[in-house]
């Protein structure tokens, strides 16, 4: 399993490319982003499958379900990756 995040720290208002590659074609897999600031931590996921090729390109995959529902929408600092 490898998790591309094109930058890596980076300000809030930022777009940022994540990309899950090497995975298990078809798997479901859940996304947790944090955000932590001074006032405190900001928590988001999004459970995802894996294409055929084993990949899961964040900013134009659909997520089965999560904080977010729409493409794109989770674009913040990424924590993790779990298969389902």
């Amino acid at each position: 399993m490898y998790l591309y995040i094109d930058k890596p720290d980076t300000m809030q208002a930022e777009k940022v490319h994540i990309k899950a590659k090497n995975l298990i074609p078809h798997e479901t897999y859940k996304i947790v982003l944090k955000l932590k600031h001074s006032y405190g931590t900001h928590m988001a996921y999004a459970v995802f499958k894996a294409d055929a090729s084993g990949e899961i390109d964040v900013p134009t995959a659909k997520p089965l379900r999560g904080t977010y529902d729409g493409i794109s929408k989770i674009q913040h600092r990424c924590f993790s990756l779990n298969v389902l």
